[in-house]
């Protein structure tokens, strides 16, 4: 699983302890499911369970959950802005003793899309730069270059390749679940700002007053 991979890597990015313990760090999938449709061509998604768990941690726990808030924003950013997805993000949390932790967290229904498209074996390769799937740093996404695969030919024509390609999440527009706010005491507006979804008001800056009426 690309996804799986790549919140190791942000999660040994954002701890000096795992990056000094990586055999402290376990990630695994766990019910993964293939979803798939025949009017799809042989396309499909990928829908998994990741746990993470880190044993005899000694760095703050923030630093895990606040590394995989930063990485859902790219790789899975529903489960942030979609509030019935609460719940898909867990943790147990197991003391040890005043300085370690045993740490269980577990993010369910994760998805990768996986396009798949077929050609003679005799067409060349799709350009890996094309801009639909490419390789991500560590922790920013879940893209990775095209693969091509021989198709048996009692699957296919003969001489069938199968371009494979795992795709990143679409972009999500930053100011799209941001709302404006305006503040009136009458016909007078007092003040107006911007509201984003999970960070609360922004603190509107100090406004003039207006003059007293005489």
């Amino acid at each position: 699983m690309i996804k799986a991979e790549s919140l190791r890597a942000a999660l040994t990015a954002a701890s000096p302890y795992l990056r000094q313990n990586p055999q402290c760090l376990h990630v695994t999938v766990e019910r993964g499911e293939i979803h798939a449709t025949a009017h799809g061509g042989l396309s499909f998604e990928y829908q998994f369970d990741i746990v993470v768990f880190v044993q005899d941690y000694t760095d703050p726990a923030d630093l895990l959950f606040l590394a995989i808030v930063a990485w859902l924003g790219t790789a899975q950013p529903d489960m942030l802005l979609n509030r019935d997805r609460m719940s898909d993000f867990t943790f147990e949390v197991d003391v040890i003793d005043a300085a370690k932790t045993d740490i269980e967290i577990r993010l369910a229904k994760l998805t990768e899309r996986v396009v798949v498209s077929l050609a003679l074996a005799t067409t060349p390769a799709p350009d890996d730069g094309a801009g639909e799937s490419t390789p991500d740093a560590p922790g920013t996404g879940d893209g990775e270059a095209p693969v091509r695969i021989p198709i048996p030919e009692g699957l296919s024509g003969p001489g069938t390749i199968a371009t494979v390609r795992h795709m990143q999440e679409p972009p999500v527009d930053p100011l799209r679940y941001v709302e404006r706010w305006s503040l009136w005491l009458g016909d007078d507006k007092l003040r107006e700002y911007n509201v984003p979804p999970f960070d609360g008001p922004v603190t509107p800056e100090p406004q003039p007053q207006p003059e007293p009426r005489k």
